[in-house]
């Protein structure tokens, strides 16, 4: 018995072994896996957290830096003038005289909606930028503006004019930049006079708009027109009675015609000897200019009220007497009234020098009658 047993045991023993060694064969060691509800969670964690941008990262360019903007034009002055200020004796006497003149204008006013920022920016577009040199704007100046156009305002008020030009505003504004010499300002509330010029305000008006326009011609000639005027009370009355000439556009400009007319009374008296060329050419010499480079200067004109003055004066005989050379002493007194220093030098010194024998020439010993022995007297303020 104890025999047949023990092979029996020895192939359960067997039998046992085998199946343990399939069992961990079929059943290996498990792998830690991601179920899909983690995959998705995962995914959209990485979807959600964006990488930086292009736009994120790059450094500032050139068009982010501040930069000038350019003048984009009027916005706040307008041509469209209501009905009162277009009908207004002060702006019908202006158009009446600039048509008549063949002149290139236009008439702005600044509508009380201005901003006073963008009042402003106009403002420093109109007297610091001259982009046609032969336009004329005549702006209508009122009194509620503060800014620079209220100190130019305060400043017609102060000495009761109406209206100023170029010989005056670089002065008021205090401008050491050169200024544009083709603006002319007339106070709002004087378009219609101060109410007792009657029948004769459109005639004020007109003689204001021509003293006005001569002075921005004056201005073109000399650039330091108004400090000059400012500062010299003799050379104030020289070019402040020559644009009143034969328009009597100020009752304290009355000596004008008088100043004018002896001054070229005088040197016709040379032109008339045959004197006034060569005596032209020798203080020139001592100027240093030729008499060619003197007749060649350009210099802008305005002579018809001048002429208009000697017409009136001696007829047209007497223009076409002064007028018959290019040389002449109604082409010298012009020039050096428009501005001209050279012919304002040459006027004055041949008047000092020559005076004197020209009184006794042309009067004799008869001294009631004498021309002023001096320049500065005969053009010697009278307010």
């Amino acid at each position: 018995m104890k025999q047949s047993r023990t092979p029996d045991l020895l192939l359960l023993l067997l039998v046992l072994i085998l199946a343990s060694c399939q069992s961990e064969i079929e059943s290996p060691t498990p792998i830690s896996t991601v179920s899909e509800t983690e995959i998705s969670s995962t995914a959209t964690s990485i979807t959600n957290t964006p990488e930086p941008t292009l736009t994120e990262t790059i450094h500032p360019t050139a068009t982010e830096t501040a930069t000038v903007t350019p003048y984009a034009g009027p916005t706040c002055y307008t041509e469209d003038l209501p009905y009162a200020y277009a009908e207004s004796a002060g702006v019908l006497g202006w158009k009446y005289f600039a048509d008549r003149e063949n002149l290139d204008y236009r008439v702005i006013y600044f509508p009380p909606t201005c901003s006073q920022s963008d009042l402003e920016r106009d403002v420093e577009n109109l007297f610091y930028c001259q982009d046609d040199v032969e336009q004329t704007t005549l702006i209508l100046l009122d009194s509620y503006v503060a800014g620079r156009l209220g100190e130019l305002y305060n400043h017609l008020f102060l000495y009761e004019f109406w209206g100023m030009g170029p010989e005056d505003y670089p002065m008021v504004l205090n401008s050491e930049e050169p200024l544009n010499p083709n603006l002319i300002l007339l106070r709002i509330d004087r378009l219609n006079g101060e109410g007792h010029e009657g029948n004769e305000i459109l005639g004020l008006m007109v003689g204001l708009a021509e003293h006005e326009y001569i002075h921005t011609v004056q201005a073109k000639n000399n650039l330091n027109l108004a400090d000059m005027i400012w500062n010299d009370v003799v050379y104030r009355a020289f070019i402040e009675r020559y644009a009143n000439l034969n328009n009597n556009s100020g009752g304290r400009y009355y000596r004008a015609p008088y100043s004018y007319l002896s001054l070229l009374q005088m040197l016709d008296g040379l032109y008339y000897q045959g004197d006034l060329p060569g005596i032209v050419e020798e203080v020139l010499e001592e100027m240093d200019y030729t008499l060619e480079e003197y007749m060649s200067e350009e210099v802008f004109i305005f002579d018809s009220h001048i002429q208009g003055l000697v017409v009136n004066t001696g007829g047209q005989n007497y223009l076409d007497h002064l007028t018959q050379d290019e040389l002449n002493p109604l082409m010298i007194v012009t020039r050096a009234g428009l501005g001209d220093l050279t012919s304002y030098d040459l006027v004055r010194t041949i008047y000092d020098r020559y005076v004197g024998d020209y009184n006794l020439w042309y009067y004799g010993v008869d001294d009631t009658n004498y021309l002023p022995d001096k320049f500065d007297i005969l053009f010697e303020p009278t307010s």
